[in-house]
C-alpha cells in the first residue's frame, strides 16, 4: 500500500501514524524520520515513546532532544538522566555526552519538573571525568579524548600522566582532533617526562591524514605545529611536502616563511608561487558564486576583476 502511495505524501503519512498508533513496530519505528521536518514536536513525542518503550535505537536520540530542546522545551536534567540510562545499558557513546552535559550544568530553569524545578545543577567537573573515564574503558574514543583533556593538567604522578596520555592517544586514534593535539604539545613539552618532538611528529601527522583541517581550531594549529617541527629538523623537504599536501593559503604562506629562514629560498619562492595560485582559484571561485559568468565566453581572470 506505502509504495503505491508515495506521490501522496500527506494520505502515506495518515497510513503510517494509523498503523503506528496500532502498534505496527515497523511504522512507530518510522514516525520520528517522517515527521521531522513537517512537525518537529510530534517527531519528538514520538522518538521519547520509543525510547520509553525500550527501542534502543531511539535512546540516545531522545537524550540529544531533550538538551538541545529540539521539538521540546530543553530539559538539561532529563537528558543526562536518559543518557546515563543508554550508558549504563551498554551504549558506549553516551557517557560522552553525559560528562558534557554534567560539566557544563544548567540553569534553575532547566532544572526539571516538581521538586527539582527551579534548582538546576551545579558545574560538575568531577562527575564529568568520571563518566568520560567509563566511556573510555568501555573504548569509546570520543570519551578517551575527553578524559584525557581533563587529567592531564590535573596529574601528579608518572602514574596519572601515562594515563592521560593513554586515553589522549585512543581519543587522537579515533579522530579527535583536539586529542591529537593535546597529546603533541604534552610529548613536545615533555611535561613530566623527556622532549619526544618525533613522537609528536607523528602524532601530528597522523591526524592530519586521518581528518585534515576540517575541525578548526585544532586541524590549522596541528598543521602550524607540523610544520614547525619539520623546520626545527631542519626536514625542508619534508617541510615543502606537507606545505604543498595542505593547500591552504595561510598555512602555505607559513611555511614559505619557515624555509626562507632555513635558508632555502627556492623552496620558499616554489611554495610562495603555489599559494598564490591557490588563492587566485578561491577568489575566482568567489566571484563566479555572484556575477553570472557566460559559459561562452572566457573564464574571468584575476586582472578583469580587477578592472
Amino acid at each position: 500500500w506505502l509504495s503505491r502511495h508515495e506521490e501522496q505524501p500527506e494520505a502515506r503519512r495518515r497510513w503510517l501514524e494509523r498503523a503506528a498508533r496500532a502498534g505496527v513496530a515497523a511504522a512507530r519505528r518510522d514516525m520520528p524520520g517522517n515527521l521531522r521536518y513537517d512537525d518537529p514536536a510530534r517527531a519528538t513525542a514520538w522518538t521519547l515513546r520509543l525510547a520509553d518503550d525500550g527501542e534502543r535505537d531511539f535512546q540516545l536520540e531522545a537524550a540529544r532532544l531533550l538538551a538541545e530542546g529540539q521539538g521540546v522545551p530543553r530539559n538539561a536534567r532529563a537528558a543526562r538522566a536518559r543518557y546515563r540510562q543508554a550508558a549504563e545499558a551498554g551504549q558506549r557513546g553516551a557517557w560522552a555526552p553525559l560528562g558534557l552535559l554534567l560539566q557544563a550544568g544548567d540553569s534553575p530553569s532547566e532544572g526539571g519538573r516538581g521538586e527539582d524545578a527551579g534548582r538546576g545543577s551545579p558545574f560538575d567537573r568531577a562527575g564529568a571525568l568520571a563518566a568520560w573515564t567509563r566511556g573510555a574503558e568501555a573504548g569509546d574514543g570520543r570519551s578517551a579524548g575527553l578524559a584525557g583533556a581533563i587529567a592531564l593538567p590535573q596529574a601528579k604522578t608518572a602514574a596519572e600522566r601515562a594515563q592521560a596520555m593513554a586515553w589522549l592517544a585512543a581519543g587522537a586514534e579515533h579522530g579527535d582532533l583536539r586529542a591529537a593535539r593535546l597529546l603533541g604539545e604534552a610529548l613536545e613539552a615533555g611535561r613530566g617526562f623527556p622532549p619526544d618532538p618525533a613522537g609528536a611528529r607523528r602524532v601530528y601527522a597522523a591526524a592530519l591524514n586521518e581528518r585534515g583541517l576540517t575541525q578548526a581550531p585544532d586541524g590549522p594549529v596541528i598543521a602550524r605545529r607540523l610544520l614547525a617541527l619539520l623546520a626545527a629538523e631542519r626536514d625542508l623537504a619534508g617541510l615543502a611536502d606537507a606545505a604543498e599536501e595542505l593547500e591552504d593559503v595561510p598555512l602555505q604562506a607559513y611555511a614559505a616563511d619557515l624555509l626562507a629562514r632555513a635558508g632555502d629560498q627556492a623552496a620558499a619562492a616554489k611554495v610562495r608561487v603555489a599559494a598564490a595560485g591557490a588563492l587566485e582559484e578561491q577568489v575566482l571561485e568567489a566571484f563566479e558564486d555572484f556575477v553570472e559568468v557566460d559559459p561562452d565566453d572566457a573564464p574571468p581572470t584575476l586582472s578583469a576583476i580587477r578592472a
